[in-house]
């Protein structure tokens, strides 16, 4: 059982699965804990000034006709997403230039219960995103028993939200909170999903075998039903890295809830290998990287390592 007390934009949670409550029976009903309750307890909370979520889209494209069935599309496309959520650690402390680290400022009119806490899970939508892309399709409709389409885009998101709580799934998932709750600027970098190159292509032929095509014009009708009318095609798609964020312990002393790692040097690739073979030693990308160095904030951005560049057939 969880019980909760609620205000309108937030909730203290009390587990009595594991809390040190008194026996009673049925007719008694739920006691009190003997402990106190609000010791390294949770605080969720909403922002009162929460908005939905605006898109803003644009593009413009140029498309050339060769032939009657060929044609080449060149585009710009663009997006700028605000009002994003983004779950914020309010209980984070404050580490100043100096080196000296203060209490949050949430709660800080009841420094007693401030130092119960363990955390004060906040809920915002303040962050922001940009997409810009450099689209170009070369197409050839369907003429000659052949059509095709080979596609391919260069682009670039950026955000400073790694969707609401997280972005699991990818091979180095990023924490939904920022390392640094009073520098913002510092989580601007690609969203979790960028890839800067993808090349797709597909195309589909027809067999030239059958009654009226070039073979088999005077084939048997029941050999005509096996071998005629059959076509093939293919699917290639290849493709950059997801972004990864290297994370590491906090050591800034501020209670981060997304540290993440410093970097000391340039990366160096140490060796490659097919995305599928799994004969060989996985790919690795490794930084020189140490954890945030105590009483200092991380330098290292989300999304900042690339990933692997996987193809697929």
């Amino acid at each position: 059982m969880l019980a909760r007390c609620s205000s309108s934009y937030g909730q203290l949670g009390t587990d009595y699965r594991t809390g040190n409550l008194p026996a009673t029976t049925t007719g008694q009903g739920l006691l009190p804990p003997t402990t106190d309750p609000f010791q390294n307890a949770v605080i969720r909370l909403w922002d009162p000034n929460i908005q939905p979520a605006i898109s803003q889209q644009w593009n413009l494209a140029v498309e050339h006709q060769f032939t009657d069935s060929t044609t080449f599309q060149v585009a710009y496309v663009g997006q700028h997403g605000t009002h994003l959520m983004v779950a914020m650690p309010y209980l984070q402390q404050q580490l100043h230039a100096d080196g000296t680290i203060t209490p949050s400022p949430f709660l800080s009119g009841n420094p007693t219960l401030q130092s119960k806490l363990s955390h004060i899970s906040g809920t915002a939508s303040i962050c922001n995103m940009r997409y810009d892309s450099l689209q170009a399709t070369l197409q050839k409709r369907f003429s000659n028993g052949l059509q095709g389409q080979i596609a391919y885009t260069y682009s670039k998101c950026m955000t400073d939200s790694s969707g609401y709580f997280g972005s699991w799934g990818q091979a180095a998932p990023a924490s939904a909170y920022w390392q640094n709750l009073y520098d913002q600027r510092a989580e601007w970098g690609p969203c979790y999903y960028d890839v800067t190159h993808v090349l797709a292509s597909s195309a589909v032929y027809e067999l030239p075998i059958g009654r009226n095509r070039s073979w088999g014009k005077n084939l048997h009708p029941l050999v005509n039903a096996v071998i005629a009318d059959w076509q093939v095609g293919a699917i290639v798609q290849l493709r950059g890295g997801f972004p990864l964020t290297i994370v590491a312990d906090d050591a800034s002393g501020t209670n981060s809830r997304g540290s993440r790692a410093n970097c000391v040097a340039p990366p160096h690739v140490f060796g490659r290998k097919p995305a599928l073979d799994p004969t060989e030693l996985p790919v690795v990308r490794p930084f020189f990287l140490w954890a945030g160095r105590s009483g200092h904030v991380w330098n290292l951005r989300r999304g900042h390592s690339p990933g692997p560049w996987p193809g697929h057939g």
